[in-house]
């Protein structure tokens, strides 16, 4: 009876730490996007890893900046065109 409970203790803590890796993991991949440019990637990840992990205020704060930076140059780029006149 021991032995499965310790088993059972054992699978547990390995589902856990494995649940908590796969979010790393994504949150890690969304940095390197983000510090290579592709931010609606990275703000696509960042989002993928904060609805997984809601109390994480790391990755809510990583969406919510991402997301302000990409609107920015969203926002930059249309003005651009505007001002050319370049409405293709």
């Amino acid at each position: 009876m021991q032995r499965i409970m310790r088993t059972m203790l054992v699978i547990c803590c390995l589902a856990l730490l494995a649940g908590c890796t796969a979010g790393r993991t994504t949150f890690d991949k969304a940095q390197r996007l983000e510090r290579e440019g592709k931010l609606d990637e990275a703000y696509i990840k960042y989002a993928e890893v904060s609805m997984a992990n809601p109390d994480k205020q790391e990755y809510r704060m990583s969406v919510l900046r991402t997301g302000e930076q990409a609107a920015r140059i969203h926002l930059q780029r249309a003005e651009d065109y505007m001002a050319a006149k370049n409405y293709d």
